[in-house]
């Protein structure tokens, strides 16, 4: 059977496996809305079951839809800007996601529910891409596309707050980029290109996927790109070890290598330059925000085996979700890592992975000793399965506890250290796997139908009942909130400075007595009038950050807001729990403490407006 991908032309058939797989992505989408409860309205609301990252990731979309969220965004860090450059959250494909359809989403807070939700139809797109790529019959890779897109990952990642981890959909085409680089038998282009009909048209059919697939993955989220890296290189050396052994000259090796060498270190250039430029200060940062981060952490947040090969906690099967419950809530060995949330379907498959590891090992004396070949040993043998089966075991030295992603965040850098998230690559080879070996064992159509229904109605009360029922993403009632702040906008001026007590950071500097580490963020991501300016969001580590660093007495603190030019002093009591004076003789400073302009109308009177008097 021809891959889909390599049957790119005639354009009609490309556009009809289009359709196809956007269809993929919109069931996966219907899923979710069932599965989280969602309807169009709550689109307009804040979703609460992510914490303080849910608010962070508002903050930063809310100012995304102002300003593209690698320029300075002059309404935040009052009397300077944020400069989200500097704290890279957005990947390049997100911010332009939020530019494009920044004319049409009302709110940041409209921006990353839609944001969150369109993940879905992104990976069921791409995955169905993946899953055609390994020659697989249309019907399989429609079901292992949708099963892929709504595992308990997606989830998961989704009510953390973690959108951009959430939005995998760059995850299939790292597994392209492994068949790519494995070779001519497993490259799904390889037949296109094999087609040409002129030089030219064979040189661009070469270089066309190669450039647009690590283009695409490169500037994704960091965790994807890192591991797309990992993964992708991995494979690359791996062959490159078993060509040297079966080469007969070093021409036969320098050819067979070529096309696999330039797909990964087209990857690596673009990641590089990537890295590089994003790496420049540009003349304003001067420490980089994570820098904290210590390489000890990576083990901390490492994988285990257990979480990997047990259902998500949240499965519709009560007797396999206790027993994961169980060993989550007891297990002494990493408590802080991170359940990566598999799904049943996907679990078979890391079974089935496992059983092919150990017989490929046993080759020799186990399938070469069959006298007729079987389509056992031929799924054994094939080079689809060797693939995967590589960049399988590649991921998993990653993944586990005090792997390899602890020795390269001790000889590299600590910024990436959750490596438990290498599950979702993980899920994506070992279903690749599965799909490969079903579509080899059942050649009658009958046998297909059963095996898809049965795995169907498992993944139904694995990925829709069961989580339905143990997931929420709570929306938050904010109306005390948006009411202050619109009598904030009728009580100052137009471009009024506002400074926020307490002075804070951004990003990642903690909770403040009740106050959340993000919540100052929240009356820029309600307020109407686009032109005032709040002293929240600059960068830490950067020059823009340090006008209010000095203001630790009351007197520096006042010439600074006079110096600023702020028109207004807004604080929030509930940063100050632990000594609820102590605002006071810094707004003393500035004006009467007593005698607050306006004052939130919720039940605590958390909030306090004092406009200043020329």
């Amino acid at each position: 059977m021809k891959s889909a991908i390599s049957n790119f032309a005639p354009w009609r058939k490309a556009g009809i496996e289009a359709l196809i797989a956007l269809g993929c992505g919109v069931v996966a989408l219907l899923i979710a809305l069932y599965v989280l409860k969602i309807n169009p309205s709550q689109l307009g609301e804040r979703w609460g079951s992510g914490g303080n990252d849910q608010v962070l990731h508002y903050d930063i979309f809310s100012s995304a839809l102002n300003t593209f969220p690698f320029l300075p965004n002059h309404n935040l860090g009052f009397p300077n800007a944020q400069n989200l450059f500097f704290a890279p959250l957005f990947d390049p494909w997100s911010a332009l996601f939020v530019l494009i359809f920044s004319p049409v989403l009302p709110s940041g807070i409209w921006a990353l529910n839609v944001y969150s939700l369109v993940g879905f139809i992104g990976t069921g797109f791409t995955a169905y891409f993946f899953f055609r790529a390994l020659r697989v019959r249309r019907a399989i890779a429609i079901f292992f596309a949708i099963v892929f897109a709504t595992v308990p990952y997606h989830f998961v990642q989704l009510l953390y707050g973690h959108p951009f981890l959430a939005n995998y959909w760059a995850v299939p085409l790292i597994g392209i980029l492994v068949l790519m680089v494995a070779g001519d038998t497993t490259n799904p282009f390889a037949g296109w290109v094999s087609r040409s009909r002129s030089v030219a048209q064979r040189r661009w059919r070469v270089w066309l996927p190669i450039v647009v697939i690590t283009l695409l993955v490169a500037l994704t989220q960091s965790y994807y790109f890192i591991f797309a890296a990992i993964v992708v290189g991995g494979t690359w050396a791996v062959k490159a070890v078993l060509e040297l052994v079966r080469s007969r000259s070093r021409r036969e090796f320098v050819r067979t290598m070529l096309w696999p060498t330039v797909t990964t270190g087209m990857l690596v250039v673009f990641i590089g330059a990537q890295l590089a430029v994003l790496s420049l200060n540009w003349g304003d940062r001067y420490a980089k925000y994570f820098g904290a981060r210590l390489p000890l952490e990576s083990e901390l947040y490492g994988g285990k085996i257990m979480n990997l090969l047990l259902p998500a906690p949240s499965t519709g099967f009560a007797k396999l979700a206790q027993w994961a419950q169980i060993y989550q809530s007891q297990s002494p060995t990493s408590p802080s890592s991170e359940n990566p949330s598999t799904a049943i379907v996907t679990g078979l498959a890391f079974a089935i992975v496992l059983v092919v590891i150990v017989v490929r090992l046993l080759r020799g004396s186990v399938v070469t000793g069959l006298r007729k070949p079987t389509v056992v040993t031929r799924f054994i043998d094939d080079d689809r399965i060797g693939a995967l089966v590589v960049a399988f075991v590649v991921a998993f030295l990653f993944f586990l506890v005090a792997g390899l992603g602890a020795l390269l965040a001790w000889a590299v850098s600590p910024e990436i250290r959750t490596w438990s998230r290498m599950s979702i690559v993980l899920s994506l080879l070992a279903l690749g796997v599965l799909a490969v070996l079903i579509d080899m064992i059942t050649k009658k159509v009958w046998l297909r139908i059963v095996i898809l229904v049965v795995l169907g109605l498992v993944a139904v009360v694995d990925q829709i009942v069961g989580p339905r029922k143990a997931f929420d993403i709570q929306i938050t009632d904010d109306s005390d909130l948006k009411s202050f702040v619109s009598q904030i906008e009728g009580a100052v001026p137009e471009n009024c400075g506002i400074v926020q007590l307490p002075l804070k950071g951004f990003p990642e500097t903690g909770n403040l007595g009740q106050m959340g580490d993000y919540d100052e963020g929240l009356f820029y991501d309600f307020a109407g009038d686009s032109s005032l300016r709040w002293s929240y969001g600059s960068v830490v580590g950067t020059n823009a950050n340090s006008f209010w660093s000095d203001d630790d007495a009351p007197a520096a603190f006042a010439a600074d807001v006079k110096a600023s030019g702020a028109c207004a002093i807004l604080v929030d009591t509930y940063a100050f729990t632990e000594s609820p004076g102590y605002w006071q003789a810094f707004v003393g400073s500035v004006a009467d403490p007593n005698a607050p302009t306006l004052v939130s109308g919720d039940k605590d009177r958390r909030y306090e407006l004092f406009v200043l008097k020329n």
